[in-house]
């Protein structure tokens, strides 16, 4: 599969606000211009931060990484989406490294198995929310991380504004 390098596009934690979304210690305010549905998408995704991660979850138990993905599509009335990473990157409209904005997906191969193996959503400058895992269940990750940067593949946008 062909690789694809993301550019440089904040850092560490997002929270969620009363005014807004927090991104790397500065915030977010609700306005015009993060009134998309993109950032509806990152806002919700941000609200699952801390949740437990559980192997084919897709509920209150836990979730995993597509089915963080299909908990928020169905919190948006966005639609329904398929069980799994690689079935979720065959949906929606590519997103070329310089477009990619709150609320795309970014996906990843060969984490746990061969071939595209793991999504997020990403949020701004370089930051992606995703279910990372049992140690740290829901969480924020930066791609510039060697891990991530080794096996992104692209990014899809599954929703129009």
């Amino acid at each position: 599969m062909k690789k694809l390098a993301l550019p440089l596009l904040l850092s560490s934690a997002i929270l969620v606000g009363s005014a807004g979304l927090l991104v790397a210690a500065r915030e977010i305010p609700s306005n015009k211009q993060t009134e998309t549905v993109g950032w509806k998408i990152a806002r919700q995704a941000a609200g699952y931060l801390g949740t437990r991660y559980k192997f084919g979850g897709r509920g209150e138990q836990g979730l995993d990484c597509s089915g963080l993905v299909a908990r928020i599509w169905e919190d948006l009335h966005l639609g329904k989406l398929p069980p799994n990473a690689s079935a979720l990157f065959k949906l929606g409209t590519p997103v070329e490294p310089q477009d990619v904005q709150a609320g795309d997906l970014v996906f990843f191969e060969n984490t746990y198995r061969r071939g595209i193996s793991h999504v997020g959503i990403y949020v701004d400058d370089r930051e992606f929310i995703h279910a990372s895992g049992r140690r740290r269940g829901v969480a924020v990750s930066n791609i510039t991380q060697p891990y991530y940067l080794n096996r992104i593949v692209g990014a899809r946008r599954l929703y129009e504004e």
